[in-house]
């Protein structure tokens, strides 16, 4: 729960945790059990707690994947469901650094960056239709009930040492019949991105065009995206090495 954009309240049964950004302050009490479960205490309690502070330190957050060669970004930004998570993945397995699997934070000073925790990605149980190796991958179920696959780094991908990028450029994903690539101008990307901001996202409406049009202005692409995840693979070399 988040009570205004300052707050952030986690509680489950045993369990409370309280972050304050204008404060720069988190505490939480936690119970053993919720400890043991490493992915429900790192990504819902630790990296919730941490992530919220610093939005208050220049770091705008941006629903989106984030991936990079060498020190070139590319932002894979669109709606819970579209895509984000599998095509980072593909992208992984296809040699590329993993930023993160779902929301990228956006650095504007002194210099753009984009920053991520690229630990692990996040899918869909029906990813193992596209991915083999995926059956071998635990399956948890979530705080809110749904069931997802867990690849940690090292599963045939690395995250790499560097947790950020210092060139980057966006793309804005679609679903549809086969994959095509379009370019956008940056105010398109803006006026598509802030006018569709999910829950949570929203709270940061005054403030995140800035950071989605500082990143768009390095190139800002639409990629309609098929059935097929790793078909998208030269579509997402072809932007980053025009961005590099």
């Amino acid at each position: 729960r988040m009570p205004d954009n300052e707050r952030l309240m986690l509680h489950t049964a045993g369990s409370l945790a309280l972050a304050d950004a204008s404060r720069l302050e988190a505490v939480a009490y936690v119970t053993p059990a919720l400890v043991a479960t490493e992915h429900h205490f790192q990504r819902g309690v630790l990296d919730a707690l941490t992530l919220l502070l610093v939005t208050r330190v220049d770091r705008q957050p941006v629903h989106a994947a984030g991936v990079a060669r060498e020190d070139v970004a590319l932002l894979l930004a669109g709606p819970s469901g579209v895509g984000k998570s599998t095509v980072a993945y593909a992208a992984a397995r296809a040699g590329y650094r993993l930023i993160s699997d779902d929301v990228v934070y956006v650095q504007l000073s002194p210099s753009l960056r984009v920053w991520g925790l690229g630990r692990s990605i996040v899918l869909l149980p029906e990813a193992r239709e596209h991915f083999p190796e995926a059956h071998g991958y635990p399956e948890v179920r979530r705080l809110d009930g749904a069931r997802k696959i867990i690849v940690e780094a090292g599963n045939g991908w690395s995250s790499g040492a560097a947790p950020f990028a210092e060139r980057a450029g966006i793309c804005l994903l679609e679903r549809d019949e086969r994959c095509s690539l379009e370019r956008l101008t940056p105010a398109a990307m803006v006026e598509h991105l802030v006018s569709r901001l999910d829950p949570g996202f929203d709270r940061f409406a005054p403030t995140i065009a800035d950071a989605i049009q500082r990143v768009a202005d390095r190139g800002a692409w639409r990629l309609r995206l098929s059935g097929s995840p790793p078909t998208c693979i030269p579509y997402i070399d072809r932007m980053v090495t025009e961005l590099a």
